[in-house]
């Protein structure tokens, strides 16, 4: 499929017509779909693909394999999401691991609150020292970190605020 312009729950619906009508004769099959940059779900159309979408989960074992093709990181995150539970619940993968892509860069400091700078061998006490007080409390005084980040060492505490990429592992538990 190549999906462009506004979808409206009446093209989701043609499309699962479609998919209903290939399943009708074949024992199995395999999806794709590229989407347009042009491509825009309206809500009617959300609303009718869950739906719809819902009533496929007894048919997973007849689907061989799903592709989705877009430039839309927003349809690519779903596509994911959808690709592992079509895994899980087919009971083809045991366990999945998430990594967050390394080209986006990240801040922050430990889930302390502290920034460590180990060459310089200082410590920021970000949480402890450097938040503000009053009305806007847990949001840090700006002014107070530039000066003890000048008095520390600035570049090696901005490096370790870059955050490396995180990693989540779901492991499927089969109670059978």
């Amino acid at each position: 499929m190549r999906l462009s312009g506004d979808l409206t729950a009446e093209d989701v619906a043609n499309a699962y017509k479609a998919t209903e009508d290939a399943l009708k004769e074949n024992e199995r099959i395999s999806f794709f779909a590229e989407v347009e940059d042009s491509a825009n779900l309206t809500l009617e159309g959300l609303a009718k693909d869950i739906v719809e979408g819902i009533g496929q989960i007894c048919k997973l074992s007849r689907y061989y394999r799903a592709a989705v093709v877009t430039d839309k990181s927003w349809i690519a995150s779903v596509a994911r999401a959808e690709g592992v539970l079509f895994c899980l619940a087919r009971g083809t993968v045991d366990e999945v691991t998430f990594r967050e892509p390394r080209e986006g860069l990240t801040f922050g400091v430990a889930s302390d609150g502290t920034l460590k700078a180990t060459k310089a061998k200082k410590t920021l006490e970000i949480k402890k020292n450097l938040l503000r007080a009053g009305p806007i409390d847990g949001v840090v005084d700006i002014t107070r970190l530039q000066v003890e980040l000048t008095t520390a060492g600035s570049a090696e505490l901005a490096t370790e605020m870059i955050r490396k990429p995180e990693e989540q592992s779901i492991a499927w538990i089969n109670n059978d």
